[in-house]
């Protein structure tokens, strides 16, 4: 898979500690439970969000290198 994050540590803890509170163990059969579905999309948007940082970040590189290079054929 990759690398969790701290927030997907601190996610699995307190999904271990609700568990605990009310005294039920997880049901092991073929249907995904509400936590694996919560936590799977939130790794989703863990991912999609890191993408879309990184392309925000290279447009705004590309910009300024646009500017830069055009600034400087004028001179």
């Amino acid at each position: 898979m990759g690398k969790y994050s701290k927030e997907d540590y601190e996610f699995e803890r307190n999904k271990q500690e609700i568990l605990a509170l009310t005294q039920r163990k997880p049901v092991e059969d073929d249907s995904k439970s509400v936590w694996a579905y919560e936590l799977e999309e939130y790794r989703k948007h863990q991912k999609k969000e890191k993408f879309m940082m990184f392309g925000a970040i290279c447009g705004i590189i590309s910009l300024l290198y646009i500017i830069v290079s055009t600034a400087l054929q004028y001179l």
